[in-house]
């Protein structure tokens, strides 16, 4: 038995192909029955919903009804808007070199028809997500968006707690199909807010820790700060040369006395980089892409990271928008953008 109020109760009963719902069949159970089960009629003599068991068990059909009823109860919105209580959405993240299959069929067994369901291809370290924007906006006040797992949706616990933040804004919610997560439940009412201080937190930390590395070893006399000695002006002057006279990596890193996975680190395919500078701009060209190398050395970042920065800046996005796109702090952002003017 559910509870809808004080004066109504809702019951379930078990039928051998049905199962039939005592339920008013006003405009509200209308459009709620409709978002549960496309073949919901209601039986005049009966008084009752029916409902097919072919697909879509009790325990389905009864967290569904609970759900809508929930909803119902709460909702100050007009019965002509209550249709979208309950549609399931869902989302999957496929990365390369791995199937989707597992994801899609998850999804697909839950019982979230095609016509809802995106899933976005990435591609690079930093790849854009346009399905996951248009899921959010598709999503309506009441709806749910299922994912396999949390990390299909976020990076980081701060890409996390925002993901969660403009889905509560849209008054819907996350589940995940894996893990014990469901926004709508009580102990997650605040949980964005809880994950944004707690990231928020983990920066701190991690920044206090790098400040008392630093204070340590300057106390005992040791360089502060500064690019690592394994890649210095003079290697990575080396390392363009070869690489315009095409020499391979493994060529390149015995010239300079590092690995190849050091150069890597640093400049993600030197023979493109250097190639497409000199014919930019011949041996200029080939001076400022050092300059750039160093200066994201400086900053911590690769030159993958700071052509992504730049890309995004030209394209008109702020720096802020960067900033969380990338999981960059801000002071980065600003200075990756200050170098390239």
């Amino acid at each position: 038995m559910i509870s809808l109020d004080s004066t109504s109760n809702i019951s379930i009963r078990l039928g051998e192909m049905e199962m039939f719902i005592a339920a008013p069949n006003d405009e509200k159970f209308k459009n709620l029955m409709a978002t549960i089960s496309p073949d919901a009629k209601y039986d005049n003599i009966l008084q009752e919903w029916r409902i097919s068991a072919e697909k879509l068990s009790f325990e389905e059909l009864n967290e569904k009804l609970s759900y809508g009823i929930k909803q119902i109860e709460k909702s100050s919105m007009p019965s002509s808007k209550i249709g979208a209580i309950g549609q399931e959405h869902g989302y999957a993240e496929i990365k390369v070199g791995e199937g989707g299959e597992v994801q899609i069929d998850s999804l697909r067994e839950r019982g979230i028809p095609d016509e809802r369901l995106y899933f976005d291809r990435l591609e690079g370290r930093f790849p854009e997500r346009p399905y996951l924007d248009r899921c959010l906006d598709a999503l309506q006040p009441g709806d749910i968006l299922y994912v396999h797992c949390l990390d299909r949706v976020a990076r980081s616990l701060k890409q996390l707690a925002n993901t969660v933040a403009k889905i509560e804004s849209k008054n819907a919610y996350l589940r995940s199909l894996t893990e014990p997560f469901d926004s709508s439940a009580d102990q997650y009412k605040y949980f964005s807010k809880h994950i944004s201080f707690a990231a928020e937190f983990e920066m701190r930390a991690n920044s206090e820790r790098t400040k008392a590395g630093l204070r340590e070893r300057a106390a005992k006399g040791k360089k502060v700060g500064g690019r690592p000695k394994s890649l210095t002006k003079e290697k990575i002057e080396t390392i363009a040369r070869l690489s315009l006279a095409e020499k391979s990596i493994e060529e390149i890193a015995e010239a300079v006395g590092v690995s190849p996975s050091t150069i890597y680190r640093t400049i993600s395919n030197p023979t493109i980089l250097f190639g497409r500078a000199h014919a930019d701009n011949g041996q200029e060209g080939v001076k400022q892409a050092i300059r750039n190398i160093l200066s994201s050395m400086n900053l911590g970042i690769t030159t993958d990271v700071r052509e992504e920065i730049l890309s995004m800046h030209r394209s008109g996005k702020a720096i802020a928008w960067i900033s969380e796109k990338l999981d960059l702090n801000l002071k980065t952002v600003r200075n990756v953008i200050h170098d390239d003017d």
